[in-house]
């Protein structure tokens, strides 16, 4: 399975276009992920797509968007795009004040730093290999 599919899963799973909940990322999340949201966008879900600032995600930009209709956080833990690193741990505390789940596409970052999901209050991961 690709991580794409896993993190389809994830989405798909928790219903959040049926609940009527929101979906936040940014823009240096994978591409193929963003094209699937933009489709999702399209079709009714609302995706909140935070754009990145000097090509680093400020977490203020990620609160202003992230509120109790937050399902889930989709974040990709070391961008593809240019190497930024998530502060995941930092954004898992801001989706769970509001009830939402973190996600992480991790492929990236497997086999270039530790990754400790537990300590960075990922809920759901995906890499493939």
């Amino acid at each position: 399975m690709c991580t794409k599919a896993g993190e389809a899963a994830v989405v798909n799973g928790l219903r959040i276009q049926e609940s009527g909940g929101n979906l936040v990322t940014n823009d240096l999340h994978y591409a193929g992920s963003i094209h699937d949201y933009m489709g999702r966008r399209k079709a009714g879900m609302d995706v909140r797509i935070v754009k990145h600032r000097d090509w680093r995600i400020d977490l203020r930009d990620m609160e202003k968007v992230i509120d109790r209709k937050t399902k889930l956080v989709s974040i990709t833990l070391i961008s593809n795009v240019n190497g930024w690193v998530e502060d995941a741990a930092a954004i898992s505390r801001l989706a769970h004040a509001h009830g939402a789940y973190l996600y992480a596409d991790i492929i990236q970052a497997a086999g270039s730093v530790p990754i400790d999901v537990k300590a960075l209050g990922i809920d759901f991961a995906a890499c493939s290999n």
